[in-house]
């Protein structure tokens, strides 16, 4: 079984056979149309698999346990 892995905000993602991740702000496409948007929004990685789309948002919260010990989601 292959398995990809990808890194963001020093947090390490492993994508297992069968998906199809990519880096969305590191293709041409975000850095060439989407990014000149005003206002745009990105994601961090978009995911395939044969059914599925998937959006990805990473936020690293280590180091910020103190502040984040009563948030409720």
């Amino acid at each position: 079984m292959t398995i990809l892995s990808l890194d963001e905000s020093n947090l390490r993602f492993q994508f297992k056979e069968g998906l199809l991740p990519i880096k969305f702000d590191e293709t041409s496409f975000y850095t060439n149309r989407f990014n000149t948007l005003q206002g745009s929004k990105g994601v961090d990685f978009i995911v395939f698999d044969n059914e599925t789309l998937y959006f990805i948002e990473v936020k690293n919260f280590s180091g910020y346990e103190i502040e984040n010990k009563n948030c409720r989601h």
